[in-house]
């Protein structure tokens, strides 16, 4: 037990991995709750800053250190909660009461999970599974990340099997060929199958434990022969088919999923609260839904209102120019509507959105859907702005003299300072529910400026051609450049510039 910078001492038990193992089998009994705030003030990204409140279990902590009273802290590997594989973007991580507050490196981490899935399976680390090499591919499976499968996939344009030998290639140093890859798809073919069932849910068709080769690359030893590979794909499959379907889901989950690690201090049974902040896109889904969720005024968020023992979800818009319309839509991973009286309470004003859940039949993760709208005067003062702008088009058009035509160009003001208005400073979210409106009014004037700019330069063209036929001789007395727009009108010089 040691002291941090001089405060109460702290007991280092972030090496005990069972009492982590535990928590990862039961968060719910220690997460209480969780706010999911979700602020939109970005054309393409969302601030999502999730808060725990978190009570560690005293009786858990005495099982391995038996003095431990309540409120007495203690620095343990602490799950915190779950995310889709990918990169965590502009990450701030707060822990309790100022003390610090880390996040695993990759490979820890899957280290961490593999040893999970097999101390779930009752097969202690080291020693049954690890002399099958069946954790070789475990601690692969929970490793992979498709955003390197999908650029090596980017770069050569397809996705076919000749592409994955590459791919395998490439990142296990050894010469695999086309048959290689051809014979590890169709061996593991049955226990993608049996994981894949697993789930119970739509399962990710980037998934790892879908495509199991893929993450070959990310064994913790590379292996020395291709016979190696194989042999571990081969235990790997048994495996799987030995295993319980308990122990299936939970390997099907980190194909698609890591736990937030973070190496923290906590006091112990005692309420304290962790939170975490990133970002991510407008729609952040693993399974593809309906189109129309795809509008541009339609945010989707996964969030996770199962995630603790009561759920608290709030979408903040910090744009005044836009506003919340219509009831949100909370679907929950199998693709059915959820409502009362699943979701206790509800909450929507124009610039905030609330949900409240409680209970133990609240769905893991949702997907959240809400619409957004420019506000009345705003969407119609850009409709009558680009109505506007559409109708000095014929205008413009039928100017049958230079004179009208000169005319027609304070036409331009009304659309010009439509532009000018709507290129002031605005939030990102308002300038993505006005794209299509400012592309519209943005083209009308744009079309308004080239047929007048093609119509003035005909003008002075055909202008210039009728004062050339007209003038049959040069004026008498013209001396210098500066007479040369004297010219003998209908055949008479005008009487100031005739000789005397």
């Amino acid at each position: 037990m040691t002291a941090l910078h001089g405060g109460p001492p702290v007991k280092h038990l972030h090496n005990y991995h069972e009492l982590t193992f535990k928590l990862m089998d039961d968060p719910t009994r220690w997460r209480e709750r969780v706010v999911e705030k979700i602020v939109i003030e970005d054309a393409d990204d969302v601030r999502v800053t999730s808060s725990y409140q978190i009570r560690l279990p005293l009786g858990l902590v005495q099982e391995v250190w038996p003095s431990c009273g309540s409120g007495d802290l203690v620095r343990i590997l602490l799950p915190l909660t779950t995310r889709p594989k990918g990169v965590l973007l502009d990450v701030d991580l707060k822990g309790t009461e100022g003390h610090h507050c880390a996040l695993l490196l990759k490979h820890q981490l899957a280290r961490l999970q593999a040893n999970f899935v097999l101390w779930v399976a009752n097969a202690p680390p080291g020693e049954t599974l690890a002399s099958m090499d069946a954790d070789e591919v475990l601690y692969a499976i929970s490793a992979y990340s498709p955003a390197i499968w999908n650029q090596h996939v980017a770069e050569l344009r397809n996705e076919s099997p000749q592409t994955l030998a590459e791919y395998l290639k490439f990142g296990l140093r050894l010469d695999v060929r086309l048959d290689d890859v051809r014979h590890w798809s169709e061996l593991v073919a049955p226990a993608s199958e049996l994981l894949a069932a697993s789930m119970g849910t739509p399962i990710d068709l980037q998934s790892a434990v879908v495509h199991v080769p893929r993450c070959l690359p990310f064994v913790e030893h590379r292996p020395a022969t291709v016979d190696d590979v194989s042999d571990w794909l081969g235990r790997f499959c048994l495996y799987v088919e030995s295993v319980d379907a308990r122990t299936r889901s939970i390997v099907a989950a980190y194909g698609q999923r890591w736990d937030v690690m973070i190496d923290t201090v906590v006091p112990v049974d005692v309420p304290t609260k962790i939170q975490l902040g990133t970002k991510r896109p407008w729609h952040d889904v693993a399974v593809e839904r309906p189109a129309r969720r795809r509008a541009p005024g339609v945010i989707t968020q996964r969030v996770m209102l199962g995630d603790a023992q009561s759920g608290h979800v709030e979408v903040h818009l910090v744009d005044h120019g836009a506003r919340i319309v219509g009831p949100p839509e909370v679907v929950d991973t199998e693709g059915s509507v959820i409502g009362i009286p699943r979701v206790d309470a509800l909450r929507m004003t124009d610039d905030k959105l609330s949900i409240y859940v409680a209970g133990e039949d609240a769905p893991a993760y949702v997907d959240l859907s809400v619409r957004l709208r420019l506000r009345t005067p705003m969407h119609w003062l850009l409709w009558l702005l680009t109505l506007a702008a559409a109708a000095s088009l014929p205008l413009v058009v039928a100017a049958d003299s230079t004179v009208l035509l000169d005319e027609s160009a304070a036409l331009l003001l009304l659309p010009l300072a439509g532009a000018v208005l709507l290129a002031r400073p605005a939030t990102g979210a308002a300038e993505r529910l006005q794209r299509r409106l400012r592309g519209a009014l943005v083209g009308t004037v744009a079309l308004i400026l080239l047929v007048l700019t093609v119509r003035l330069t005909l003008a002075v063209l055909l202008s210039g051609d009728e004062v050339s036929a007209k003038s049959g001789t040069a004026c008498p007395l013209a001396t210098s450049t500066h007479d040369v727009a004297c010219v003998v009108v209908d055949g008479v010089t005008p009487a100031k510039y005739r000789s005397e």
